[in-house]
């Protein structure tokens, strides 16, 4: 039974905003940890106490990319939204310090014993991580976007807000803390499509206020300024409370050329096995090489 088993965290990555409401889910209280890190310093120093709990500190699905969201969120916070955009154009090279200083700063996370060992992120997809945070309640945090939050409420039953919640990302102190990483999903009509009058009428009522409330009843963001925001529950209206007073940037995943996109990933999996400073130039020179062939 759900209530059998401690009230997990939730981090997400498309929300630096935080749950006030929601006090500290059990697991934190079982660990001793008694409010919510506000810096990096204090996020990392709790692993030993989640640990000695019995909790595993971050679920990271590293099979295909949700990996990637760390490295994005550590980067912005570290350097701006705007340098990330030139990161994601190549105005400044993928061996760039800031680069490298992330990756330095994700290096961090794996040697204070974050995520368990790398074979287990490398088989875990963000559902399967999500699963082990909400189902099994091995993991303590995970980073994702927000249909995470529809996930829990839908796939495992949880009480948003009671069994879970979610917290700021923890500040870096660099000047960069009110930023936010958001992606988009898109709706495509197609002229030699079976009914495009239908699809074209689809588009239309996608925008409208009852669209958006059926997306915010199901616990997800709807980008419509018509939502009623009183059907966000304490998590979703934390998030979107975020993003609306943040810095925002598309994820740099959703930003790249397929194959650089390709490459980015497969070289922070690399990183992960082996967070060393070797492995970090090695890792920064081959994304320069692919991306300078676009």
């Amino acid at each position: 039974m759900i209530s059998s088993r401690p009230p997990l965290k939730m981090i997400s990555a498309c929300s630096d905003g935080i749950c006030a409401s929601s006090g500290i889910p059990q697991a934190q209280t079982a660990a001793g940890i008694a409010s919510q890190p506000a810096t990096w310093d204090e996020f990392v120093g709790n692993f030993a106490k989640l640990k000695k709990a019995g909790v595993v500190p971050i679920a990271v699905g590293a099979k295909v990319w949700s990996h990637a969201e760390w490295f994005e969120s550590i980067y912005e916070h570290l350097n701006g939204v705007e340098k990330a955009a030139d990161l994601a154009s190549h105005k400044i090279p993928w061996t760039d310090e800031s680069v490298k200083n992330t990756l330095k700063k994700y290096a961090e996370l794996l040697k204070a014993g974050c995520c368990g060992d790398a074979t287990g992120m490398l088989a875990m997809d963000w559902n399967d991580a999500s699963d082990a945070l909400f189902k099994q309640g091995t993991f303590g945090y995970q980073m994702i976007g927000m249909w995470n939050n529809d996930r829990a409420r839908s796939v495992h039953g949880l009480k948003e807000g009671a069994d879970y919640s979610i917290q700021q990302f923890p500040a870096m102190g660099a000047g960069h803390d009110d930023v936010s990483s958001v992606d988009s999903k898109e709706f495509s009509g197609f002229t030699n499509g079976a009914n495009p009058a239908a699809a074209d009428a689809f588009l239309v009522w996608i925008t409208t206020a009852d669209a958006a409330n059926i997306i915010a009843k199901h616990g997800l963001a709807s980008p419509s300024n018509k939502v009623d925001k009183s059907l966000y529950g304490p998590v979703m209206k934390a998030s979107a409370n975020a993003v609306a007073t943040s810095k925002v940037q598309f994820v740099l995943g959703d930003l790249l050329p397929g194959d650089l996109v390709d490459e980015y990933r497969v070289q922070l999996q690399k990183f992960l096995q082996d967070p060393s400073d070797a492995t970090i130039d090695a890792v920064t020179k081959a994304l320069e090489a692919k991306a300078a062939t676009f």
